[in-house]
């Protein structure tokens, strides 16, 4: 049955009863947790680094358009929210596919998983062309809004002309997070890293032919990010199509059923709600950063991308406990449940530590690469010194979230970034930069407060929480 104690029907309950094990011996269910956390781990990590390699060398390519202007890398920074927006809608699909599919899997009722990817796949096709055609018609008025008073219209230029070629690249985007999501759920992580591989080679030959050689600019850009995921796309369908582990894959659409499509959209409402407070944050404070100054807009923007170093790491582990915990909670084994929370918890904060503090020892030299502006380098380089240790808590909210998302209740990963970002960053962001004109370092030590006052809230949620079960 389902978490909300909805008795499962005559006819599926016939259809569970026919379905065989996946495995007596499943190692996920009843393995060691944390070689398993590494092993499931892994091939995510790998494909967050490619993914951030990716942003990484998009980034580098644009700033060689002009390394001494700060209007290309700032209307950029503009489309982050947006995209931002996409990714929250993207990971919503992706959790409440991978959710559902895990228990199904970790319950034994296999059968059911040719249903449930189809019914995801609905849902991310309907609310893909829906957000598609919103963002085009509307884009201007939207960059407009979210730039601070102090963005230039040539910074504003290049992020409407490059929200515009990216577009079908976030349709493409949201199909393969509905399919990275069934990968995630069975445990088959490893397609998920090649598409990511496949994504970033092809970005890193893609984006020289069209910005320089083709000489589309910022266009260009955005053109190959978008012709890259696509490519992904096609590589994971055909991957998960051609395995053999029992998940066949087909867009016959007309197998979805509305019971899996309201289950993915029961977890997935919430994680959206969860990541677009995310996003609606990131627009208001790229406003009070763009209300101070565009180059305090340039070293935050180049922050923002470079802090995926650390989030990666989150990422992995978050997506290892999602496929862990979902499958255990399936199979009714809740002993185990505290345990691969504890563990991976904890080995989160142990990675965390030493990515950090090799983040501090390159610093000046990674954010160097991006720009020669001296104020930009030393602004990015004083806001890692400050904020970056504190991302410890966002690693521990990740992990937080992903384990209420595998047993079926996203709300408080919801309400934990409501409390956040809505509770504490903004407000107080609001009182110092706006009310005070604090200047940019207030809002360093507001993030740092953030994020580690919501750790504790988690952990303790959490705790709480397998108690009970």
């Amino acid at each position: 049955m389902f978490l909300n104690g909805t008795n499962l029907n005559a006819k599926e309950a016939a259809v569970r009863s026919l379905e065989k094990p996946l495995s007596s011996t499943n190692p996920i269910t009843s393995g060691s947790i944390l070689p398993m956390t590494i092993q499931l781990s892994i091939p995510v990590l790998i494909g967050h680094l490619l993914n951030l390699s990716y942003a990484i060398v998009d980034t580098l390519f644009i700033s060689m358009l002009d390394e001494s202007s700060t209007a290309i890398i700032s209307g950029i920074g503009i489309i982050l929210p947006i995209f931002l927006l996409m990714v929250a809608l993207g990971t919503g699909i992706f959790a409440g596919t991978s959710s559902l599919l895990a228990r199904f899997l970790g319950d034994n009722r296999h059968q059911s998983t040719q249903s449930i990817i189809s019914s995801s796949l609905s849902v991310a096709i309907i609310a893909g062309i829906l957000l598609i055609i919103v963002l085009f018609l509307g884009r201007t008025e939207i960059i407009r809004v979210i730039a601070g008073d102090r963005i230039s219209e040539e910074a504003m230029h290049h992020g409407n002309q490059y929200l515009l070629y990216f577009l079908p690249g976030m349709f493409f985007l949201l199909l393969f997070f509905s399919l990275a999501g069934a990968a995630q759920g069975a445990g088959l992580v490893k397609y998920f890293a090649m598409a990511m591989m496949a994504s970033t080679i092809c970005n890193m030959i893609l984006d020289p032919i069209c910005i320089f050689a083709l000489g589309l600019g910022v266009k260009g850009a955005a053109l190959a990010s978008s012709l890259s995921i696509f490519i992904s796309l096609i590589l994971l369908y055909t991957k998960l199509k051609s395995n053999t582990d029992g998940l066949g894959l087909t867009l016959r659409l007309a197998v979805s059923r509305l019971t899996h499509i309201k289950e993915i959209v029961r977890i997935a409402i919430p994680q959206v709600l969860s990541l677009s407070v995310l996003s609606l944050g990131m627009i208001v404070l790229n406003f009070m950063v763009g209300s101070i100054s565009e180059t305090h807009m340039n070293a935050w923007v180049l922050v923002g991308r470079m802090d995926e170093i650390i989030l990666i790491f989150g990422y992995a582990i978050g997506n290892a406990t999602l496929t862990q915990v979902g499958q255990t909670f399936g199979s009714g084994n809740m002993s185990r449940l505290k345990e691969i929370y504890k563990t991976n918890l904890l080995f989160s904060m142990v990675v965390g530590v030493c990515v950090i503090i090799i983040y501090n020892l390159i610093a000046h030299h990674l954010f160097s690469l991006f720009s020669s502006v001296a104020e930009v380098v030393q602004g990015s380089v004083r806001q890692v010194r400050i904020v970056s240790f504190s991302f410890l808590g966002v690693l521990g909210l990740l992990v937080s979230n992903s384990m209420f998302q595998a047993i079926g209740r996203a709300m408080p990963g919801l309400i934990l970034n409501l409390l956040r970002v809505a509770g504490l960053i903004l407000p107080l962001s609001y009182f110092a930069i706006i009310r005070l004109e604090s200047g940019i370092t207030s809002l360093f030590i507001i993030l740092v407060f953030g994020n580690l006052a919501t750790l504790m809230a988690a952990v303790l949620w959490s705790f709480r929480c397998l108690n009970r079960l």
